[in-house]
Protein backbone atom coordinates (compact mmCIF):
# COMPACT_ATOMS: atom_id res chain seq x y z
CA UNK A 1 0.00 0.00 0.00
CA UNK A 2 1.44 3.35 -0.98
CA UNK A 3 -1.32 5.84 -0.15
CA UNK A 4 -3.65 6.74 2.72
CA UNK A 5 -6.80 8.78 3.11
CA UNK A 6 -6.08 12.10 4.88
CA UNK A 7 -8.48 11.82 7.84
CA UNK A 8 -8.60 8.21 9.05
CA UNK A 9 -5.48 6.91 7.31
CA UNK A 10 -7.32 4.20 5.36
CA UNK A 11 -4.81 2.61 3.02
CA UNK A 12 -5.55 1.88 -0.63
CA UNK A 13 -3.58 0.61 -3.65
CA UNK A 14 -2.20 2.86 -6.35
CA UNK A 15 -0.99 2.22 -9.88
CA UNK A 16 2.46 1.27 -8.59
CA UNK A 17 1.09 -1.72 -6.63
CA UNK A 18 1.18 -5.12 -8.29
CA UNK A 19 -1.98 -7.05 -9.20
CA UNK A 20 -0.53 -10.24 -7.79
CA UNK A 21 -0.54 -8.61 -4.35
CA UNK A 22 -4.24 -7.70 -4.50
CA UNK A 23 -5.15 -10.04 -1.62
CA UNK A 24 -2.67 -8.34 0.71
CA UNK A 25 -3.84 -4.91 -0.43
CA UNK A 26 -7.49 -5.72 0.26
CA UNK A 27 -6.63 -7.16 3.66
CA UNK A 28 -4.71 -4.02 4.65
CA UNK A 29 -7.51 -1.80 3.39
CA UNK A 30 -10.12 -3.78 5.34
CA UNK A 31 -8.05 -3.63 8.53
CA UNK A 32 -7.60 0.14 8.36
CA UNK A 33 -11.34 0.62 7.70
CA UNK A 34 -12.12 -1.56 10.70
CA UNK A 35 -9.73 0.44 12.89
CA UNK A 36 -11.38 3.70 11.83
CA UNK A 37 -14.89 2.34 12.47
CA UNK A 38 -13.82 1.00 15.86
CA UNK A 39 -12.56 4.45 16.85
CA UNK A 40 -15.88 6.02 15.85
CA UNK A 41 -17.83 3.31 17.70
CA UNK A 42 -15.83 3.90 20.88
CA UNK A 43 -16.77 7.57 20.88
CA UNK A 44 -20.46 6.67 20.68
CA UNK A 45 -20.40 4.40 23.74
CA UNK A 46 -21.06 5.64 27.31
CA UNK A 47 -17.46 4.81 28.22
CA UNK A 48 -16.18 6.89 25.32
CA UNK A 49 -18.44 9.90 25.83
CA UNK A 50 -18.53 10.15 29.63
CA UNK A 51 -15.83 12.41 31.16
CA UNK A 52 -13.01 10.64 32.99
CA UNK A 53 -12.83 11.97 36.56
CA UNK A 54 -9.70 11.85 38.72
CA UNK A 55 -8.69 13.34 42.05
CA UNK A 56 -5.29 14.49 40.80
CA UNK A 57 -3.32 14.76 37.58
CA UNK A 58 -1.06 11.78 38.33
CA UNK A 59 -4.13 9.58 38.66
CA UNK A 60 -5.65 10.89 35.41
CA UNK A 61 -2.41 10.25 33.51
CA UNK A 62 -2.74 6.52 34.28
CA UNK A 63 -6.31 6.29 33.01
CA UNK A 64 -7.14 5.47 29.41
CA UNK A 65 -9.61 7.19 27.13
CA UNK A 66 -10.81 7.69 23.58
CA UNK A 67 -9.30 10.38 21.37
CA UNK A 68 -11.32 13.55 21.89
CA UNK A 69 -12.75 12.43 25.24
CA UNK A 70 -12.73 14.90 28.12
CA UNK A 71 -11.28 14.35 31.56
CA UNK A 72 -11.41 16.35 34.78
CA UNK A 73 -9.02 16.70 37.70
CA UNK A 74 -10.92 17.83 40.76
CA UNK A 75 -8.64 17.97 43.80
CA UNK A 76 -4.98 18.23 42.78
CA UNK A 77 -2.89 19.81 45.53
CA UNK A 78 -0.36 21.11 42.99
CA UNK A 79 -3.04 23.17 41.24
CA UNK A 80 -3.51 21.12 38.06
CA UNK A 81 -7.29 21.01 38.40
CA UNK A 82 -9.58 21.52 35.44
CA UNK A 83 -10.54 19.99 32.12
CA UNK A 84 -8.29 17.81 29.96
CA UNK A 85 -8.69 16.37 26.46
CA UNK A 86 -7.53 12.92 25.43
CA UNK A 87 -5.14 12.93 22.48
CA UNK A 88 -2.87 10.45 20.77
CA UNK A 89 -0.17 10.93 23.41
CA UNK A 90 -2.31 11.13 26.53
CA UNK A 91 -4.19 13.89 28.34
CA UNK A 92 -3.70 17.54 27.35
CA UNK A 93 -4.87 20.53 29.35
CA UNK A 94 -8.12 21.86 27.90
CA UNK A 95 -10.60 24.60 28.65
CA UNK A 96 -9.86 27.72 30.63
CA UNK A 97 -8.61 27.33 34.19
CA UNK A 98 -8.32 30.25 36.55
CA UNK A 99 -5.31 30.58 38.85
CA UNK A 100 -4.89 28.09 41.70
CA UNK A 101 -2.08 26.76 43.86
CA UNK A 102 0.95 26.27 41.64
CA UNK A 103 -0.81 27.95 38.73
CA UNK A 104 -0.98 31.49 39.94
CA UNK A 105 0.35 34.94 39.12
CA UNK A 106 1.93 36.43 42.21
CA UNK A 107 2.57 40.16 42.33
CA UNK A 108 6.18 41.14 42.88
CA UNK A 109 7.22 43.11 45.95
CA UNK A 110 7.42 46.31 43.94
CA UNK A 111 6.01 49.55 45.27
CA UNK A 112 6.37 51.31 41.92
CA UNK A 113 3.72 49.33 40.06
CA UNK A 114 0.12 48.33 40.72
CA UNK A 115 -0.43 44.99 38.96
CA UNK A 116 -3.50 43.82 40.87
CA UNK A 117 -5.60 43.65 37.67
CA UNK A 118 -3.18 41.23 35.97
CA UNK A 119 -4.53 37.70 35.53
CA UNK A 120 -3.22 34.28 34.44
CA UNK A 121 -5.17 31.43 32.83
CA UNK A 122 -4.55 28.08 31.19
CA UNK A 123 -6.29 27.25 27.92
CA UNK A 124 -5.71 24.10 25.83
CA UNK A 125 -2.19 23.72 27.18
CA UNK A 126 -1.36 27.36 26.48
CA UNK A 127 -0.71 30.04 29.06
CA UNK A 128 -2.67 33.29 28.81
CA UNK A 129 -1.36 36.17 30.90
CA UNK A 130 -3.23 39.45 30.79
CA UNK A 131 -0.95 42.20 32.05
CA UNK A 132 -2.53 45.42 33.29
CA UNK A 133 -0.27 47.61 35.43
CA UNK A 134 -0.29 51.23 36.53
CA UNK A 135 2.74 53.29 37.49
CA UNK A 136 2.13 54.36 41.10
CA UNK A 137 5.16 56.46 42.00
CA UNK A 138 7.56 58.76 40.17
CA UNK A 139 8.26 58.49 36.45
CA UNK A 140 10.04 55.32 35.26
CA UNK A 141 12.92 56.15 32.90
CA UNK A 142 15.08 53.38 31.44
CA UNK A 143 17.45 52.72 28.57
CA UNK A 144 16.94 50.00 25.98
CA UNK A 145 16.39 46.48 27.43
CA UNK A 146 16.48 47.61 31.05
CA UNK A 147 13.83 45.77 33.05
CA UNK A 148 11.90 45.68 36.30
CA UNK A 149 9.98 42.75 37.77
CA UNK A 150 6.24 43.16 38.30
CA UNK A 151 4.96 39.60 38.83
CA UNK A 152 5.90 35.94 39.22
CA UNK A 153 4.23 32.95 37.54
CA UNK A 154 3.67 29.81 39.60
CA UNK A 155 5.89 26.76 38.97
CA UNK A 156 3.38 24.99 36.71
CA UNK A 157 3.05 27.95 34.36
CA UNK A 158 6.64 28.74 33.52
CA UNK A 159 7.52 28.88 29.81
CA UNK A 160 10.17 26.67 28.15
CA UNK A 161 12.07 29.75 26.95
CA UNK A 162 12.06 33.55 27.24
CA UNK A 163 9.16 35.30 25.51
CA UNK A 164 9.03 38.98 24.55
CA UNK A 165 5.73 40.80 23.98
CA UNK A 166 4.94 44.33 22.89
CA UNK A 167 3.14 46.28 25.59
CA UNK A 168 0.65 49.06 25.03
CA UNK A 169 1.22 52.06 27.28
CA UNK A 170 -0.57 55.37 27.64
CA UNK A 171 0.85 58.43 29.36
CA UNK A 172 -2.14 60.66 29.98
CA UNK A 173 -3.70 59.60 26.70
CA UNK A 174 -0.47 59.65 24.67
CA UNK A 175 0.81 56.30 23.40
CA UNK A 176 4.25 55.00 24.39
CA UNK A 177 5.35 52.50 21.71
CA UNK A 178 8.65 51.43 23.24
CA UNK A 179 7.61 49.29 26.20
CA UNK A 180 7.56 45.50 26.31
CA UNK A 181 6.73 42.58 28.59
CA UNK A 182 9.32 39.83 29.08
CA UNK A 183 8.34 36.43 30.51
CA UNK A 184 11.41 34.50 31.67
CA UNK A 185 11.94 30.76 32.09
CA UNK A 186 11.91 31.11 35.89
CA UNK A 187 8.41 32.63 35.70
CA UNK A 188 9.46 36.24 36.23
CA UNK A 189 7.26 38.78 34.44
CA UNK A 190 9.22 41.93 33.62
CA UNK A 191 8.45 45.36 32.22
CA UNK A 192 11.12 46.13 29.64
CA UNK A 193 12.23 49.34 27.95
CA UNK A 194 12.62 49.00 24.18
CA UNK A 195 14.35 52.33 23.61
CA UNK A 196 16.93 54.57 25.23
CA UNK A 197 15.61 57.19 27.62
CA UNK A 198 12.11 55.69 27.51
CA UNK A 199 9.86 57.23 30.18
CA UNK A 200 6.65 55.93 31.73
CA UNK A 201 4.92 58.70 33.65
CA UNK A 202 3.23 58.34 37.02
CA UNK A 203 -0.35 56.99 36.63
CA UNK A 204 0.45 55.62 33.15
CA UNK A 205 -1.34 52.39 32.22
CA UNK A 206 0.35 49.43 30.49
CA UNK A 207 -1.59 46.50 29.03
CA UNK A 208 -0.37 43.39 27.24
CA UNK A 209 -1.80 39.99 26.28
CA UNK A 210 0.81 37.22 26.51
CA UNK A 211 0.19 33.74 25.08
CA UNK A 212 2.80 30.97 25.24
CA UNK A 213 3.15 27.21 25.88
CA UNK A 214 3.97 25.97 29.35
CA UNK A 215 6.53 23.41 30.43
CA UNK A 216 4.04 21.24 32.31
CA UNK A 217 1.10 20.96 29.90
Amino acid sequence: MSAQTPIYGIEYPTESDLVRDIADHLKTEAQTVETALHEVDQRATPAGSTPVIAQNYDQLSTLGGVTGQTGYVTNDESGRNGMYIRGANGWTRGGTTAPADGTNLELANNDGWDATDSKAYLFMGMMLVHIRVTRKTANWTKNCYQQEKIAQLGPLLRPPQHYHFRGFATNGGAKVPDVGILVQVDGSVMIESLANNMTINKDALITCACIFPTVQF
